[in-house]
């Protein structure tokens, strides 16, 4: 009986990549509003401080605010594409002239997979083989915000 090895550095390096990879795939886009501004009474509710901006539930601040416009973030699964999407957000957001964000939505969906090309491995005495190769599943995730500024 055989036995099959894999070589650890070969597969790290394909999970990294693709990992990487994943980031090619993202998009923030900010839309303004158009049209006559209203004051919207918030209700209040829960919050995080990113960089100093606050990010709030749907129900808004506890206070009267104007939407200035949205923004619409979308990216694909894997590290370069889940760092620091938040502090991209505030950042457009402060561009636009926002004092805060209000989150309407965040959700995940499945998209498939990702085999890594053909996976690598040792047979002991008879040399290198070839088989199947890791899958690394792809998620699509994707959030909006209103950009606001406070009225009161």
């Amino acid at each position: 009986m055989t036995r099959s090895h894999r070589h650890p550095a070969a597969l790290v390096s394909m999970l990294v990549a693709a990992a990487l990879l994943g980031g090619a795939c993202a998009s923030t886009d900010f839309k303004p509003s158009d049209g006559a501004r209203s004051a919207v009474q918030g209700k209040g509710g829960e919050h995080v401080v990113v960089d100093g901006m606050p990010i709030w539930d749907a129900d808004g601040p506890p206070r009267k605010y104007e939407v200035i416009g949205r923004i619409d973030d979308q990216r694909a699964s894997g590290v370069l594409s889940q760092l620091r999407w938040q502090e991209r957000v505030v950042k457009m957001a402060r561009e636009a002239g926002g004092q805060a964000l209000v989150q309407l939505s965040r959700g995940s969906q499945f998209a498939g997979y990702h085999v890594l090309g053909t996976g690598a491995a040792t047979e002991a005495q008879r040399g290198p083989a070839l088989g199947p190769a890791p899958a690394v599943p792809l998620t699509r995730h994707e959030a909006t915000f209103l950009v606001i500024r406070y009225v009161d």
